[in-house]
């Protein structure tokens, strides 16, 4: 497990224990052998040595933390970031938050706003916090508006050894454990571009 927030973590799981008279070697096993959450950092594929990982990361503290640890885990790499926002109420609450939470990000690509069963706010759509983002000083951010595009995006960003995370709390797991197979679907439809990036 990487990223200071684990560090964090893990220092007041030791802190805990020792409160709780647990012995030290029983922390230490347990530690060594805990190997994480299920959509936190989750590696789900990997694309002509593209590493693309699955995130639980919703709130601007989460995603950069997320973000922190990509860059730690590969200092050297461009790292995509795709991030679906969860709910139209966090994302008015937390613009500007959001607007400067993906500095560590290469790219980032926005889908649509997961509702969550709430009804759409105006000017708080993906949209919005595309043109925020580079008010904000982003360089490289791009609104998905049809999802079946993602791919076809990302193929004209991605080469060896880039880390794809995708980021959020809605159905964009779904889209992270696919999203090996449908680059892979993809990959004919820019053939000659794709080729002349990643010929050896």
């Amino acid at each position: 497990m990487i990223g200071m927030h684990n560090i964090q973590n893990a220092l007041a799981t030791i802190a805990t224990g020792i409160e709780l008279k647990i012995p030290l070697t029983k922390i230490k096993n347990t530690l060594k052998n805990f190997t994480g959450v299920e959509r936190r950092f989750q590696k789900v594929g990997n694309f002509k040595n593209t590493t693309i990982i699955d995130d639980y990361g919703h709130h601007p503290v989460e995603i950069n933390s997320a973000l922190s640890a990509a860059r730690f885990l590969a200092p050297e790499s461009k790292i995509i970031a795709i991030f679906q926002p969860h709910r139209y109420s966090r994302l008015k609450d937390l613009f500007d938050d959001f607007c400067s939470c993906f500095n560590k990000a290469d790219h980032v690509l926005l889908l649509d706003v997961y509702a969550a069963g709430e009804k759409s706010i105006k000017k708080f759509e993906s949209i919005n916090l595309e043109k925020g983002l580079a008010d904000y000083g982003h360089k490289n951010v791009l609104y998905i508006q049809n999802q079946n595009l993602l791919a076809k995006n990302l193929l004209k960003l991605i080469q060896p050894n880039d880390l794809i995370i995708c980021l959020g709390a809605g159905s964009i797991t779904k889209i992270a454990n696919s999203l090996e197979e449908e680059l892979k679907m993809k990959i004919n439809i820019f053939k000659d571009n794709f080729v002349e990036k990643y010929i050896c």
